[in-house]
């Protein structure tokens, strides 16, 4: 420890720039700056766009992909997309796909769904 520092610090978090671009572009497809059904630019105009290399861009577009945000098949361009419902239950952990997987566990959902559409319509 540092003389005169009585308390420990967490540690700093880095993220990868595959993350930052990820981030990025989600941003702007959340914003509508590329909309659904449009056409991303290239990988080589994202490397040059974020100043990053390709394993990065290839990165943060297999993460957008797994989000159900974009789509594309090898050698196309990545288009933006609206998450499936399958997507979304994909992404859901075990636990929640356990739980949604019983009669009651459906009907707590179906509570719990009420509960915070309530709720929300009251704020």
């Amino acid at each position: 420890m540092l003389p005169g520092l009585t308390t420990t610090r967490k540690p700093i978090v880095t993220k990868k720039l595959s993350e930052i671009v990820a981030e990025e572009l989600e941003r702007m497809i959340r914003q509508e700056e590329i909309r659904e059904g449009e056409y991303l630019p290239s990988e080589r105009e994202l490397m040059a766009f974020f100043g990053v290399g390709r394993p990065s861009v290839r990165e943060a577009l297999s993460s957008l992909r797994h989000k159900g945000l974009i789509r594309y098949n090898k050698g196309e361009k990545a288009s933006v997309c609206r998450p499936s419902p399958e997507t979304i239950i994909n992404g859901l952990s075990g636990i929640v796909k356990d739980f949604l997987s019983t009669a009651d566990g459906i009907k707590d959902f179906e509570r719990l769904r009420i509960f915070f559409e309530t709720n929300l319509v009251r704020y």
